[in-house]
Order: structure tokens, then C-alpha cells, then sequence
């Protein structure tokens, strides 16, 4: 997986509604983009979105830390 590659998926919107509201995305933020653990927080929002592919944590703002302790089975 190339870490350096991010992107976002939005549903259901043209390319000119995207293009117009594209500045709004500038307030995500990406915390983690590995193997292990995908995590995003819209600033603007307040919304934070994780995925845990096995145990770990990860410190989403100053005193609020986000743990998942067992590995999903696949």
C-alpha cells in the first residue's frame, strides 16, 4: 500500500458540485493512511472516521485517544 496516496469518495455529486464545494474539503484531515489503521477527521465538522484493520490506537485531539483492542478476523 503507497501511504502517500489519499483520496476521498463523495456520493452522488457532479463534477461542477464538487468543484465548487471543494474548498469544504480542505478541512480533512488525515490522521493515519497504513495497513493497519485508516483515519480521517473533518475539522470543519467535527467527525471523526476510523477503520481498524487490527488492535492499536491512535490520538485523534489533545486528550481523546481512540483504542481498538482485538484484531478483526477475516
Amino acid at each position: 500500500m503507497d501511504a502517500s496516496y489519499q483520496y476521498i469518495v463523495v456520493p452522488d455529486v457532479s463534477p461542477e458540485e464538487m468543484a465548487s464545494a471543494s474548498a469544504n474539503n480542505r478541512n480533512i484531515r488525515i490522521f493515519s493512511n497504513t495497513p493497519d489503521l485508516q483515519g480521517v477527521m473533518h475539522d470543519g465538522l467535527r467527525i471523526c472516521q476510523l477503520v481498524f484493520y487490527k488492535a492499536g490506537e491512535v490520538e485523534i485531539s489533545e486528550g481523546y485517544t481512540v483504542k481498538h483492542a482485538q484484531n478483526i478476523q477475516t
